[in-house]
Order: C-alpha cells, then sequence, then structure tokens
C-alpha cells in the first residue's frame, strides 16, 4: 500500500516535495472517493497531478513506477510477499533497500 511519495533532487524535482493518496479528514471528500484502510486511515481512488512544464509531473510518475517494481519484506511478510514470488517481482528487506535507494 503506498500512502505517500517524498521525493528530493530528483528529475526536475530540487526541493522536497510529497504526494500524499491519504483522504483528508475534514470529510470533504465523498465516500465514494475514498478506500478505507481502517478506522483512522482511508486513501483516495484518484490523484491529479497539475503543474507546468518541468515542474515534476513525470518525475512523481516515475518513482510511483519504480517503487511498483519490487516488494520490500518485513521480518513476518504476507499473503503479497507469496504472490510476489508467484510473478516473479524482485523481493528487498530493509538493508538491499537502503543500498538500492543510496546507489
Amino acid at each position: 500500500m503506498l500512502l505517500d511519495v517524498t521525493l528530493t533532487n530528483y528529475r526536475s524535482v530540487k526541493e522536497t516535495q510529497t504526494v500524499s493518496f491519504e483522504a483528508v479528514t475534514d470529510k470533504s471528500l465523498d465516500r465514494q472517493q475514498q478506500i478505507p484502510v481502517d478506522e483512522k486511515l482511508d486513501l483516495i481512488k484518484i490523484s491529479a497531478i497539475l503543474g507546468p512544464n518541468g515542474s515534476g509531473k513525470s518525475a512523481v510518475l516515475r518513482a510511483v513506477e519504480g517503487v511498483q517494481s519490487f516488494v520490500l519484506a518485513g521480518e513476518n511478510p504476507g499473503s503479497k510477499y507469496q504472490k510476489a514470488l508467484e510473478l516473479g517481482i524482485p523481493i528487498l528487506n530493509e538493508t538491499k533497500f537502503k543500498e538500492r535507494i543510496n546507489a
């Protein structure tokens, strides 16, 4: 589950920028536009990124695509771990993940 994406010094994004997929808590969104996760967290179904040329819209999309290309597994992985194995998706532990992002 992807809650947000934070980029710094990636492609055209120089300053730290965060895109959150958490629904606002002021109830301004219709429930049909939200995905309930638990009693404290809802996610938005659709998100749009707007901005002028060179503002980082494509950078955000590329970052999200990069995250989708592997699974980060903790100490007790669940069903998504097994599904990733079946699909041949690379699985990283915390150490390998940190090595990858710092490369």
